[in-house]
């Protein structure tokens, strides 16, 4: 399979975390390292210096580069001099063999308007210019995605950084502008290449990977599992970006044969040939695919969860209703857990939502002994950020206590400061006996350095990793500082597709003992730790599956 990316940068760049790469050479390596035969490129320096010296330099640093990488300018109105009047940027881009550049509205301080971009779009319309915006850069909003389409009309608008959590409006946005496109670095939305391509077209739909920011594997989660036709993972792949910028795909590089040998199955199409056990997911109810917000969640319920688990090699779940800690009605979200763990008790365990907000001690102690001494549920599920109380307040006692007198586990969420870490060492030294899982451990570099000094400072903490902008090189790092016998795969699904999560963990550099520690080994360890009489593990999530696959 041919990939082509249409969202790369590099250079250096204000704020950055120090374990984050940004260099040439560091994109170079993880294009060869994700078996990405080519992309389009873009400079940092163009946001945090002048734009044009930006460009020049791009061309002149990818001069080595250039069977695969291919500039992107960053470009905006010409009448304050610090671009080109239209005219002479097209002769530059020209002589520089440029076919792609992104405009900037937010951060450059213009509106879309015709009286700022009215003469580049004349311009630009006429040679049917690709361009690339983010979606901050028009502040999210659609009346002005509408005016920007409207006046680039004959030119293909490809929106980027777009998260999941704005399917609604990119849909929308796709349906009233036929010139936009939309690329899926950050677009994560369950099923959310399959139903952007059958509502509106494939050939609307673009892979991109932000590398080296984001990792490249989670961006191919998509493509090596799609559930697409083939000629259709071909097109999102690199045919229709290849279309766009008039490049023949035949003429990129290959790439170099894929590191171990779980990559290689993956890439060939197949699911993941090791057990995969997944520590964080939702679920709606049967038939939902919404849940009162402006999240979207296609077939976000358990059989279109577990078909895609299927697909991708996914052969267990540790699962939540979303009703239970989001919807803050814990005994609802129970109650549809019991039905489905009867329904599909051999792959999905049920975590136990509480809720002290709403439910008194003897209540929460109620809801614990009917769901783990009566039904054989593993877990408990609080959920500080729609509460507001913290899991070191007194009004949580009787989790911690039950919890730790069967030796269960704890899927926290916390706040991503210092502050919210320190919580759960406070309750973990308290409870030995209980597994501590932080939720969202690999979210961000800074979040990422707190987890890990929680987990030193307890044996009892894991760091679950799911989350949406899935840092290059972070699952390698994590293990590196918490041990990889103490990071956890969690997708988070339905909220965000499990393929990129999984994508994540399986591209990485780690060795392949390790790997299959955090796909699913550590989690059945902590498991395995539960005593509940009368209660027996299904195969696939013991210490020793009696599955295989």
């Amino acid at each position: 399979m041919i990939c082509f990316d249409a969202l790369t940068s590099y250079g250096p760049y204000p704020h950055r975390a120090a374990p984050e790469r940004w260099s040439l050479a560091d994109l170079v390596a993880d294009l060869d390292h994700y078996g990405i035969n080519g992309a389009v490129v873009r400079h940092a320096q163009c946001y945090s210096h002048d734009a044009m010296a930006g460009n020049r330099r791009l061309i002149a640093e990818l001069a080595p580069y250039r069977n695969r990488l291919f500039p992107c300018w960053v470009v905006g109105p010409h009448h304050c001099g610090d671009y080109p009047d239209p005219r002479a940027l097209l002769e530059q881009m020209d002589a520089q063999d440029v076919r792609m550049v992104q405009l900037c509205p937010h951060r450059h301080g213009y509106p879309v308007q015709a009286d700022f971009l009215g003469e580049m779009a004349a311009h630009f319309n006429e040679r049917r210019i690709p361009l690339l915006v983010f979606n901050g850069d028009l502040s999210a909003n659609y009346e002005s995605w509408k005016r920007l389409c409207a006046l680039f009309e004959n030119c293909p608008v490809l929106m980027a950084d777009v998260g999941w959590g704005e399917l609604r409006m990119v849909d929308g946005c796709l349906r009233a502008n036929p010139n936009l496109h939309v690329l899926f670095s950050r677009l994560q939305a369950h099923r959310g290449v399959e139903w952007m391509a059958e509502r509106h077209g494939i050939d609307r739909c673009l892979f991109g990977s932000c590398l080296p920011q984001m990792s490249g594997g989670a961006a191919r989660g998509f493509i090596d599992w799609s559930l697409l036709k083939s000629e259709e993972v071909r097109q999102f792949a690199g045919q229709n970006l290849a279309r766009l910028l008039k490049v023949d795909l035949k003429t990129l590089p290959e790439t170099p044969p894929p590191a171990d040998e779980l990559i290689r199955v993956v890439r060939s199409g197949k699911a993941v040939p090791v057990r995969v056990l997944d520590a964080h997911a939702h679920v709606l109810d049967d038939g939902g695919c919404g849940v009162g917000t402006g999240y979207m969640m296609p077939d976000g319920d358990a059989r279109g969860i577990l078909s895609i688990y299927d697909r991708c090699g996914i052969d267990g779940v540790s699962m939540m209703s979303w009703q239970g800690p989001v919807g803050m009605d814990a005994e609802a979200g129970n109650e549809l857990m019991t039905r489905l763990v009867a329904q599909h008790g051999s792959r999905i365990l049920g975590l136990t939502s509480v809720d002290p907000l709403h439910q008194d001690r003897a209540t929460m102690e109620r809801e614990l002994e009917i769901c783990h001494l009566q039904r054989g549920f593993r877990g408990v599920k609080p959920y500080w950020p729609q509460n507001g109380i913290l899991y070191s307040d007194p009004a949580y006692a009787p989790c911690w206590e039950f919890a730790n007198r069967y030796g269960l586990y704890v899927l926290a969420h916390i706040s991503f400061d210092a502050g919210g870490a320190q919580s759960v060492v406070e309750v973990a030294r308290r409870y030995p006996r209980a597994s501590f899982v932080i939720a969202h451990s690999g979210g961000a570099w800074g979040f990422a350095a707190h987890v890990a000094q929680a987990c030193q400072a307890c044996p009892n903490i894991y760091a679950e990793i799911t989350y949406t902008p899935v840092p290059n090189g972070m699952i390698e790092w994590l293990c590196e500082h918490v041990g990889a016998d103490h990071v956890l795969f969690g997708s988070d699904v339905p909220m965000r597709d499990c393929r990129p999560q999984l994508g994540w963990v399986v591209n990485s550099r780690l060795s392949l003992a390790d790997k299959r520690k955090v796909l699913a080994e550590n989690f059945a360890g902590i498991l395995a730790r539960a005593e509940l009489p009368g209660h027996v593990l299904p195969p696939i999530f013991r210490m020793e599956p009696s599955l295989s696959k």
